[in-house]
């Protein structure tokens, strides 16, 4: 009877042990494959990165080259109206320049007119005056 207790003993056991080895082994199956999808994510994760770093920098050179592009026609533009500013001033000044020398030719003439009337009138005060 109690050989029939130690064997039932025995068998069940067993029968645990067996169980116990094939929830191990799923667990460790299921350790493998846990680690493959993370080795697998990683891997996946690390190309999207790669992918996404990039997509981004060629983004950068795309927006950066309008940048200098526009800095440069901005630049343009600004000497291009520099010049025009500069040359309208300097339209001005020669004008200024002119209308300066026509005004002293202007204030000679007066002046020398003035001079040859105050003569004249010079004369005939004292034409005057003898008669």
């Amino acid at each position: 009877n109690a050989i029939a207790l130690q064997a039932t003993e025995q068998h069940q056991s067993a029968k645990r042990i067996a169980e116990l080895d094939a929830k191990l082994s799923e667990e460790q199956l299921l350790r493998r494959q846990a680690e493959g999808d993370l080795t697998r994510s990683r891997a996946d994760f690390a190309r999207y990165k790669e992918e996404a770093d990039a997509e981004l920098s060629q983004l950068r050179s795309q927006v950066t080259k309008p940048m200098v592009e526009i800095a440069a026609q901005a630049k343009e533009e600004g000497r291009k109206c520099a010049q025009v500013a500069i040359s309208a001033l300097m339209d001005q000044l020669e004008e200024k320049d002119s209308l300066k020398a026509e005004l002293e030719f202007c204030l000679k003439d007066a002046e020398a007119r003035c001079a040859h009337l105050q003569a004249k009138l010079y004369q005939v005060t004292r034409k005057a005056a003898e008669d």
